[in-house]
């Protein structure tokens, strides 16, 4: 491992005696090779005190080299006392020109070897005017069979976008149509269950009305049976209104009397009317049990 040292520059008091007139150096040691004991410079006390430890003499190897006009780098080469420009607490060293010239000089050569390679891989020179087409095809030619590649490249852009439209028409049309479809069905569904209810309210309609002249008619008939008080006598208990459905009463039941009763009948075929309605349609046709079932059917 070697050590260097930078010389400041000093006083010439200061300097080891005999050294006076000569310049700081810069000296490097070589760690453990210094030299044996006999061969070394002075120490430091012997120097005296006016001595600076970095001012002594820096031996190495097996010999004795002293501070002058030259110092001694790493590897051993002499330094010039020309390339030292000192300054007011620093020594600023020149770099080597030979070395500089050097490196230089390597680098031109190595620029020089890449010219010249690229020279020997550079193509040679051909004067050929090149066409669209190259030299079996007319230029015309080349021209015309791009305009028509332009072309056909237009109508399949065109006829994608066409195929394109009408498969997204088509699935649209399609989900219109399954919600047409469905729709439909529940108004179908909807339809089918109004018109059963309506069956079951007029069924239920009926058989209440049926009930209700079935009753009628059992009433009628156990009056016709036991018999029914003179008008006189509900006269005196009613009012001449009483009076008067009682005398029809008795004219229809004294009409039908000692024959077959058509209102029973007409009764029997149409049970959802209402057996007033039924008699008076019998009443307007005479007592005509076909005429009054003719109407009834109309």
């Amino acid at each position: 491992m070697s050590r260097s040292f930078t010389v400041r520059p000093t006083n010439a008091k200061q300097q080891r005696p005999g050294m006076e007139g000569a310049s700081p150096g810069r000296g490097v040691g070589r760690g453990r090779g210094r030299g044996a004991p006999g061969n070394q410079g002075p120490s430091y006390r012997d120097i005296g005190q006016g001595a600076r430890p970095r001012d002594r003499t820096v031996s190495g190897g097996t010999g004795h080299q002293e501070a002058t006009g030259q110092q001694t780098e790493g590897n051993g080469n002499a330094i010039p006392d020309e390339r030292f420009k000192r300054g007011d607490g620093y020594t600023l060293v020149v770099p080597n020109e030979k070395k500089r010239q050097s490196v230089l000089k390597q680098g031109q050569k190595e620029l020089e070897a890449y010219q010249k390679h690229k020279e020997s891989r550079r193509p040679a020179n051909f004067s050929y005017v090149g066409t669209v087409g190259g030299p079996n095809i007319p230029e015309d030619e080349v021209r015309r069979q791009q305009a028509q590649e332009d072309r056909r490249q237009k109508m399949n852009m065109r006829d994608k976008r066409e195929q394109y439209r009408q498969t997204q028409k088509q699935q649209e049309d399609k989900q219109i149509q399954m919600k047409k479809d469905y729709y439909r069905g529940q108004a179908q569904k909807k339809e089918v269950r109004q018109k059963k209810e309506t069956k079951e309210r007029e069924k239920k309609w009926a058989e209440d009305h049926r009930q209700k002249n079935q009753a009628f008619l059992d009433r009628l008939e156990a009056q016709q049976k036991g018999g029914r008080p003179h008008a006189g006598v509900r006269s005196t208990a009613g009012g001449s209104h009483d009076r008067k459905e009682v005398v029809e009463e008795e004219q229809e039941e004294g009409a039908f009397e000692g024959e077959e009763n058509p209102l029973a009948e007409l009764r029997d075929l149409y049970p959802n009317y209402d057996i007033q309605m039924l008699s008076e349609i019998l009443q307007s046709t005479d007592g005509d049990l076909d005429e009054a079932i003719a109407l009834l059917k109309v």
